[in-house]
């Protein structure tokens, strides 16, 4: 038989017996015991210190950015972390918020509320809209392909059963049934997100490429795939106006040293005694 002894010790950081009981199976939302060290991680800190995740990746010595994310998103899971960003022109805010028991749906709704009064409108890390549970209905986006079919379905028998966007059917198995109204909602959603980094035409070039992967049955989740293609464009796009800005650059201070140095030979005074240069020799 073997005993654990807690000894006491005096801190600073105080965890509920409910959150340090949080990893146990017979939890409700059980965490992992990497995700329980991370909460304690935070707390440990003072509420004044500026929270980077970034910063967190680099942090542990004896952790990869693989095991702190997913460590995060456990305690995202379970509601110990609310997060968010939001749009400052062309550039990403992000908050979070944290505490050492779990927000109930009622706080987190009230959190999320209350940001979109003051911020506008909010969007989850992936770019996900975060919906206020609080809130009436804004209105439905307007969906991009309603006019056309993403597949040509004819057995939507199964379509509550349908994991959003992913394509998987309730034996597990692939299905082609698929919730099209979700689709769209996607699409919505990240041609809103990407309105300022892409053009509508690069933007629904993407999407018609990934649809059509999509309807083969080349990828499992449409707005997996959708995530990364647009990614991938943004950055390819980005790296075009860099190089551009870094030609236009160097033309403009060639030019430059052209002028300068036109300024200085054409400063230079004609003097009579020097020896004749005859060009006509060479």
């Amino acid at each position: 038989m073997a005993k654990m002894i807690q000894l006491p010790y005096n801190s600073d950081i105080i965890v509920p017996t409910a959150t340090a009981q949080a990893v146990q199976k017979n939890n409700e939302k059980p965490i992992s015991l990497q995700a329980l060290g991370l909460l304690v991680n935070l707390l440990s800190y003072p509420t004044t210190w500026e929270l980077h995740k970034t910063e967190l990746y680099k942090r542990f010595g004896k952790n990869k950015e693989e095991s702190v994310k997913s460590a995060w998103n456990d305690l995202m899971s379970a509601n110990y972390i609310i997060e968010f960003k939001y749009r400052v022109g062309k550039k990403w805010e992000y908050v979070y918020y944290f505490r050492k028991v779990p927000f109930s749906p009622e706080e987190k709704a009230q959190i999320l509320d209350k940001a979109k009064d003051e911020y506008g409108e909010i969007w989850g890390l992936d770019f996900q809209v975060l919906k206020m549970e609080t809130r009436k209905s804004r209105g439905n986006q307007k969906p991009l392909l309603n006019k056309k079919p993403l597949l040509n379905n004819n057995n939507n028998k199964d379509i509550d059963n349908i994991d959003d966007d992913k394509r998987t059917s309730p034996s597990g198995e692939d299905s082609t049934v698929h919730n099209e109204k979700s689709i769209n909602l996607i699409i919505s959603n990240f041609r809103a997100s990407t309105k300022d980094e892409l053009s509508g035409r690069s933007f629904n070039a993407i999407v018609r490429k990934v649809v059509d992967k999509y309807n083969q049955g080349k990828i499992n989740s449409f707005r997996d795939y959708l995530i990364t293609a647009l990614a991938n464009k943004i950055e390819e796009l980005e790296l075009r106006r860099a190089k551009d800005k870094a030609k236009e650059e160097l033309k403009a201070s060639q030019q430059l040293r052209i002028q300068n140095r036109k300024q200085k030979l054409d400063q230079l005074p004609t003097r009579e005694k020097v020896p004749f240069y005859n060009w006509l020799e060479e």
